[in-house]
């Protein structure tokens, strides 16, 4: 994650849609974090989807840890990344 303020929590979570140029008629979701109020406190996850089911698993997970710190999110960020790096666009 970016350098950021160890007391800014994380404030919001979304699914961002993206595509691909390859195959531009591929839905692709990307979880974005969002630590404070600016825009330079965003975190893109690792993970890009295929699957809006999947995405949407690790996006209620993320949504469980707002309001705590980037060492608690980091902390489980690392978990949910081994439990969902199996859905990642490739």
């Amino acid at each position: 994650m970016k350098n950021l303020n160890q007391t800014e929590a994380l404030r919001f979570v979304h699914l961002q849609p993206m595509m691909t140029i390859k195959k531009p008629y591929i839905d692709l979701y990307c979880p974005v974090l969002r630590f404070g109020k600016k825009k330079s406190g965003e975190f893109k996850f690792p993970i890009v989807f295929k699957n809006r089911k999947q995405a949407d698993k690790l996006y209620d997970e993320l949504e469980k840890l707002k309001g705590k710190t980037i060492d608690e999110v980091r902390a489980a960020a690392d978990v949910l990344y081994e439990k969902f790096k199996k859905y990642h666009y490739k």
